[in-house]
């Protein structure tokens, strides 16, 4: 089971997953127009920027509360909204939904049962527990693919 569950879990972070993720940048192509990243130094700054004060402070810890509420098969819905209502901006609430719709329509295609669509980070937590993916992992999984996710865009 944990072989499997592994392979899901690079599945989940996997590029190629087509959620269409590698088409937002989370505000990374405003700061290179803006001049604020413009080498591999500021670039790193950057994304580590967004990982420890957006990532890690927010979508990580609702996501874990997310896993932890469909693991005892309770409602994620509150948690849903919380982290919607916390995007900076329409942008990036609506990025965040059609990410989610997209990993939704995987998830279906997939097999897993009762999907219904919600945010990237609700439909992740969501596939997680279903694949048997740890809880921890799941958060490192999740962080390590919007990590990609901004070194592609």
């Amino acid at each position: 089971m944990i072989a499997s569950a592994t392979m899901r879990l690079l599945w989940l972070v996997s590029p190629a997953l087509p959620v269409g993720a590698y088409a937002y940048s989370r505000g990374l192509e405003y700061a290179v127009n803006a001049g604020w990243v413009h080498d591999s130094d500021s670039a790193r700054d950057w994304v580590t920027g967004v990982l420890e004060r957006q990532i890690g402070r927010l979508d990580a810890p609702v996501l874990a509360r997310m896993y932890d509420a469909y693991q005892r098969e309770q409602d994620v819905s509150e948690w849903a909204q919380f982290l919607l209502a916390a995007r900076e901006s329409a942008e990036f609430a609506l990025e965040d939904r059609q990410i989610g719709s997209s990993l939704a329509k995987v998830l279906r295609e997939a097999g897993v049962p009762n999907v219904q669509t919600g945010g990237y980070a609700q439909m992740f937590a969501l596939a997680a527990v279903h694949y048997g993916v740890s809880r921890h992992d799941a958060v490192l999984g999740y962080m390590f693919a919007f990590a990609e996710g901004q070194i592609i865009a």
